[in-house]
């Protein structure tokens, strides 16, 4: 069988904050990124990021890095004049600051912009089951007062993109750009139908029509994310045809 995990939104499992205190300190992720944009030399300017057409690079860099969290290296998202590339050693982020302190957090949540994240519990399940596949980036969570969050966190973005989607029965969802709206309860879940044929024994992937909206997983992960007692979003059965 097969299972998915829709991304969660803002709320419990997405907790409210900024990027390295991006909305009240001059030197937010945005802004870091953009400024090592700008301190390198012409050549590496063009290697990191190069539209055709831009005469604003470095601002649209770090809208450009948030993408590469999101979309599958190789690939052109609607609206970016670049292809994907991998990600740098400078781009992750390096903490995420809470708006409000919270003495417990899920151990796999939402970031703004829609990135995924996880804790050291759910990244050593993925290794164990799917090694070297997946991209984990550690970052610090903290409160407004600098306190560090006692769990380390990872960015995480799958290395596996597969199309086991069938779209001909499902036209309803679809929405722009080839892409379609993912399943978000166990009732849409028995309507999404995937092909076997093409997932196999995949442990973990994402689908490129959800882009990076639906974690989908074998029955040993999810059996495995049950048995782990961890505080997770809830994930449900999909159609295998």
């Amino acid at each position: 069988m097969v299972w998915g995990m829709q991304q969660p939104g803002p709320g419990k499992y997405g907790p409210y904050g900024d990027y390295e205190g991006e909305a009240r300190i001059a030197s937010g992720w945005r802004n870091r990124l953009k400024e090592h944009y700008k301190a390198q030399p012409d050549a590496e300017q063009d290697r990191l990021f190069n539209p055709p057409d831009s005469q604003a690079r470095a601002h649209f860099y770090a809208g450009y890095v948030v993408k590469k969290f999101k979309f599958e290296v190789g690939s052109q998202p609607m609206g970016v004049k670049a292809l994907i590339t991998p990600i740098e050693p400078h781009e992750p982020i390096r903490f995420y600051e809470l708006e409000k302190g919270q003495k417990t957090i899920p151990s796999i949540i939402s970031l703004p912009s829609m990135l995924w994240a996880v804790d050291e519990n759910v990244k050593r399940l993925i290794d164990e089951l799917d090694p070297g596949v997946h991209q984990f980036y550690p970052f610090e969570i903290r409160n407004r007062r600098g306190k560090v969050y006692p769990v380390t966190y990872y960015m995480f973005v799958s290395g596996r993109w597969l199309e086991s989607y069938d779209t001909t029965e499902n036209e309803a969802s679809k929405i722009h750009d080839g892409h379609y709206r993912s399943p978000s309860s166990q009732a849409e879940g028995k309507r999404t139908s995937m092909r076997r044929s093409v997932f196999g024994d995949a442990p973990l992937w994402w689908e490129r029509k959800f882009r990076n909206e639906l974690l989908c997983f074998s029955d040993e992960f999810a059996e495995r994310l049950t048995a782990s007692e961890l505080w997770l979003p809830k994930f449900f059965r999909l159609k295998e045809i």
